[in-house]
This record gives C-alpha cells, structure tokens and sequence, in this order.
C-alpha cells in the first residue's frame, strides 16, 4: 500500500520530530543533539526536507553540497517506523535526486552502514552502485559502503 507523500522545506519546529525519527532509524548511533540536528538543516550548505501526509511527519532527508562541486550528498534520510513498506522511502529518495539536480548536480553520494540490507537493496534497485567500501566510517567504528548514482 503506497501512501501520498507531500514535500516541504523543514521548518524549525520540526528539529524535533526530526530527531524522534532519527532515534526510531538509527538506535544504535549516536544521537544528535537538537543544536547539531539545527545546524545540518539550516545553516549548513544543505537543504533539509520533509515528507508529510495531513500535518504529520513521515520522514525527512537532508543533503549537502560542496562549492564548486557537481556531486551531491544525502547525508541521511529516513521514515518513521509506522511508514515504512509504503513507498515514503522511495519518494523521498527521488525527489532529492530531482533536487540534487535542479541544484546542478550531475551525481549523487550517500553511505548506508553495511547491515542495512533493506536501505542497500532500495539504493541498488534504484540505480546506485556501490563504489567504495569504508571501514570504521560511523562514529562506533561501524563499517559503511559508499555508493553513487549518476543523476
């Protein structure tokens, strides 16, 4: 079952459904502080988004760009656990490539710890290639793949 999904730039007052997200997502990372969260989403070369259905908050990704470079980042993505398996995911994921490109983006970059099968099969399925593979790239020393996708 697929569920509509409609974007909008975050908003200060989603810093903290954001985090409650990233907490269901991630729990075994270390968390951002709200400070640190505020930052990746307005004040970093970024653009942080969220998907909402009726007010609620679904999901959220954030990118980053460098100057003067054609690759963009998704530095992280992710759905609220009750909206996973309905297309959230996959939504968010293009429309931060049709972004990325609007932005003059020619590539995409995003890393995926190495035991999100769910996250590495979604990526591949939709045109990233892995390309590189990162030992100790998290924080708790966790391993990551690097993949690309030609936008």
């Amino acid at each position: 079952m697929s569920v509509q999904v409609y974007f909008r730039r975050a908003r200060v007052s989603d810093v903290n459904p954001i985090l409650e997200i990233e907490d269901q997502s991630f729990e075994d990372f270390l968390r951002y502080k709200p400070h640190e969260m505020y930052y990746l989403l307005f004040e970093a070369n970024s653009e942080g988004w969220v998907a909402t259905l009726n007010d609620a908050i679904l999901g959220y990704y954030i990118l980053l760009f460098r100057k003067n470079s054609s690759i963009a980042r998704l530095y992280s993505i992710a759905v609220a656990p009750e909206y996973r398996g309905k297309g959230v995911g996959i939504a968010m994921l293009q429309h931060a490539e049709n972004r990325a490109r609007k932005k003059g983006c020619k590539k995409m970059h995003l890393e995926v710890k190495d035991t999100n099968t769910a996250a590495l099969n979604m990526y591949i399925k939709h045109g990233y290639t892995i390309i590189d593979f990162l030992q100790d790239y998290y924080r708790e020393g966790m391993p990551a793949y690097r993949m690309e996708k030609t936008l």
